[in-house]
């Protein structure tokens, strides 16, 4: 069975998990009455009027994500503090490391489920858990507490979230919606960033192709040898270059997966412009245009070098955050027309993900689901989204003439000069990932990415759904296995690629790379990722965008 491969075969979890379910099942309410919270704000007593759960009701709440971090007693963040007085819910919040099958084997064979579990979206394990039993379907839960609560989703929100059965087993945290896909409200593309004044002392040049790219490279260089005592770095990576190299390879027109003619799918190294994006950045690294080591630098070494030495970054936008959280207004990066080196009028960069960034669950071995259902319910409806990700209207945010939600200026502020301290001590937007659901009255965007961010995504980006939803196999699988030795050894031979010391040595290692990715098991992944990739084209018909 895939749960026992999946789990490491223990032959007495289908027998406990048949006994969690039935138990499960059979649960009763374990939920105290609600007790009204005293001395708490007018706002918190009319939310808790209408929301209250219950009082003193812990939640054991398990977080695979280092994007949710906070581990601390709700109250000390004053938004998550009212959550706790408004639901009567207090949540322990606990983000393990280490591998996350393993984890699940034990909460099996330990009978140790938490309330609630959200999972990276994708995570081939929703999968098998919703296949094997192990969660709740969201319908059942429903009808057994007599919650009336799906309108708080969209019907696109479930209906492409519905397992085969028709069913929805848990709730998608940053989905985005088909009215914002649409319309690219709201979204922004992986594209170029570049140091604003420095851009414009350059004459503003366009980098549209290869020669373009590269001279601009080459005219910072030549201008701004040193910055702030450091040699300057042309083009930075960012955070161990993953995010940057995928940014360039896409100008290549090279996308997550290859597609072929046939429809069939394999690795991108095999498409037919990947031999010349890796000598283009070979070439650069030799001539001193990029620094090959941040294909191995940390955040923080990253955010300092983007606010003191570098010029330009191919990354999302939000990876400046911090840098220019430093920098004054003249000197911010701002996003601008992409290169292209498709050989085609057109390149494309992927958006955020239209599905959605993390996915939440709730065990059948869950001691208290009655509780949990409900406390997703109001974390997912509107009073919950604007309260976590906002705050309160007339204090932390403001509704513009045209009716959208805008923060105020003290809030913007604090979000641009004290982005990390500010969620620190507030809690707002730091369960973004698990909750954030789109509403057309929400004007999502910092001032900068409207202005600069979303002109580029109005016209570049696109909705890689086809090649990203459940496009990961599991672990244990042998696809699975064969595609984590292929993306290893893709990672360790881009930096012997990149960092090669003539084109011929690089062209010898990419050589290199084809013969092992083809005797790691590369027939398994294709077939994997072939079958994958049909069945989404039916559950989604091509890209909105």
């Amino acid at each position: 069975m895939r749960l026992k491969r999946l789990l490491c075969g223990v032959s007495s979890a289908l027998m406990l998990i048949s006994c969690l379910s039935s138990c499960g099942q059979d649960t009763a309410s374990s939920i105290n009455p609600p007790v009204k919270p005293e001395g708490a704000s007018e706002y918190v007593q009319q939310q808790w009027e209408k929301w209250a759960i219950g009082s003193d009701i812990e939640l054991d709440w398990y977080i695979n994500s280092t994007a949710i971090t906070s581990l601390k007693d709700w109250d000390n963040y004053t938004l998550l503090k009212e959550v706790k007085q408004i639901t009567g819910v207090s949540p322990k919040v606990r983000v393990p490391s280490g591998d996350l099958t393993e984890k699940v084997n034990t909460m099996i064979t330990m009978e140790d489920w938490p309330d609630l579990m959200t999972l990276a979206f994708g995570d081939p394990i929703i999968e098998t858990l919703v296949n094997e039993g192990l969660v709740y379907s969201m319908d059942e839960l429903c009808e057994k507490y007599e919650l009336d609560w799906m309108n708080e989703m969209l019907p696109e929100m479930v209906a492409d979230h519905k397992a085969d059965d028709g069913k929805l087993y848990g709730i998608p945290g940053g989905y985005f919606a088909p009215f914002l896909v649409e319309s690219k409200d709201d979204i922004g593309a992986y594209t170029y960033s570049v140091r604003k004044d420095i851009y414009k002392e350059l004459g503003e040049p366009s980098i549209k192709t290869l020669d373009d790219f590269y001279n601009t490279l080459k005219l910072f260089k030549s201008k701004y040898p040193t910055m702030n005592g450091k040699s300057s770095i042309p083009l930075h990576l960012g955070v161990a270059g993953t995010e940057a190299l995928g940014v360039i390879q896409h100008s290549f027109g090279i996308e997550k997966y290859y597609v072929k003619n046939d429809s069939s799918v394999t690795i991108n190294v095999f498409h037919p412009k990947y031999q010349e994006f890796m000598l283009f950045m070979n070439k650069l690294q030799r001539e001193g245009l990029l620094d090959p080591e941040s294909l191995l630098k940390d955040k923080s070494t990253t955010d300092t070098e983007l606010a003191t030495c570098s010029f330009m970054i191919p990354a999302y936008f939000w990876a400046l955050d911090n840098a220019n959280s430093t920098l004054t207004n003249d000197q911010r990066y701002i996003s601008i027309e992409p290169l292209n080196a498709t050989g085609t009028d057109t390149v494309k960069f992927p958006s955020q993900a239209r599905m959605g960034s993390m996915f939440t669950v709730i065990p059948k071995g869950a001691k208290n689901p009655e509780a949990a259902v409900k406390f997703l319910r109001y974390m997912l409806s509107k009073d919950g989204n604007l309260l976590m990700m906002y705050g309160h209207e007339g204090k932390e945010y403001e509704i513009t003439s045209d009716g959208k939600i805008q923060r105020t200026k003290e809030v913007q502020d604090a979000w641009t000069n004290d982005y990390t301290g500010y969620r620190s001590r507030t809690g707002m937007f730091e369960f973004t990932a698990a909750f954030l659901k789109p509403m057309p009255e929400i004007n999502m965007e910092h001032p900068d990415r409207q202005k600069y961010d979303r002109a580029i995504a109005d016209k570049y980006c696109y909705d890689e759904t086809l090649l990203t939803y459940y496009m990961t196999p599991e672990a244990s699988s042998d696809a699975g296995i064969a595609l984590t030795k292929i993306n290893d050894a893709i990672t360790r031979a881009q930096y012997k690629i990149i960092t090669a010391a003539d084109e011929q040595t690089a062209k010898q290692e990419l050589d290199k790379l084809k013969a092992k990715i083809q005797e790691s098991g590369l027939e398994s992944v294709e077939k994997f990722l072939t079958e994958r990739y049909q069945k989404n084209l039916k559950k989604f018909g091509k890209p909105a965008y």
